[in-house]
C-alpha cells in the first residue's frame, strides 16, 4: 500500500517504504489485521485536528485504538503519557509492535474498552470508532476527561452530526468545532465544570 501524508507535515509509512522529504512527524506502522493505517478519511481527521492542538505534557487517552497510529502521534507531539485501548487482542499487540519501532515508550497499550479503565484524569481523549458506540458510551467518556479536558470524535457521517452534538450537551461538553472529508466527520469538544 501507499504511504500517506497529512497536511505536509506527518508521514504515515510501512517498513518498506522510502521517503526522499523530511516530515514534522513521520510514523511506521507494520500493515497487518488492525485498523489504522492512515488511508481512512477519519484517521485522517483525527491526525489534522490532533495538529491544532498542543499536546505537550498532556495525558492522553485513545479509544479504539488499532494499530497505536493516533497514540503514536499523541507521544511524537509530546504527550506526557497515551493509554491506548482496544478490545481485540491482535490490536494490542500490533499496537506494542508499532510503539516500539516508533520510540515511543510512553504508550500503555490495553486490551479492554473504557469501562476497564480506572483513571479519570485525561487531558485528551481521541475516540474514533462509529456513531453507536460513541453514544452509548459518551457519559463514560465525559466521567474519563478532565474538566477543560478535549475530547475528539471521528467515525461517522455528518447527517450524524446533530445527534453527536445533542448527546454531548447532555453531557456537559461544549462544541468547538467539525471538519469533513467524504462525508466523514471529526468534531471537538470540550468539557465545562
Amino acid at each position: 500500500y501507499k504511504y500517506v501524508e497529512i497536511n505536509d507535515t506527518c508521514v504515515i509509512r510501512a517498513p518498506f517504504h522510502k521517503l526522499n522529504k523530511k516530515y514534522d512527524y513521520e510514523i511506521v506502522i507494520s500493515p497487518k489485521m488492525s485498523f489504522g493505517t492512515g488511508h481512512h478519511e477519519t484517521t485522517q481527521l483525527m491526525m489534522i485536528s490532533m495538529m491544532m492542538f498542543d499536546l505537550n505534557n498532556k495525558i492522553v487517552l485513545d479509544v479504539g485504538s488499532g494499530t497505536g497510529v493516533l497514540s503514536i502521534l499523541s507521544s511524537l507531539m509530546g504527550a506526557k503519557y497515551v493509554f491506548s485501548i482496544d478490545i481485540d487482542e491482535n490490536a494490542k499487540i500490533n499496537c506494542d509492535e508499532n510503539k516500539l519501532n516508533n520510540g515511543c515508550l510512553n504508550i500503555y497499550s490495553l486490551c479492554t474498552d473504557i469501562s476497564g479503565l480506572d483513571n479519570k484524569g485525561f487531558d485528551i481523549i481521541l475516540a474514533n470508532i462509529n456513531r453507536n458506540i460513541l453514544l452509548a458510551d459518551m457519559g463514560v467518556y465525559a466521567t474519563h476527561l478532565k474538566s477543560d479536558g478535549l475530547i475528539l470524535f471521528s467515525g461517522f457521517y455528518e447527517k450524524d452530526l446533530d445527534i453527536i452534538k445533542a448527546e454531548a450537551i447532555i453531557n456537559k461538553l461544549d462544541y468547538i468545532q467539525h471538519f469533513t472529508i467524504e462525508d466523514w466527520v471529526i468534531t471537538t469538544f470540550r468539557k465545562h465544570t
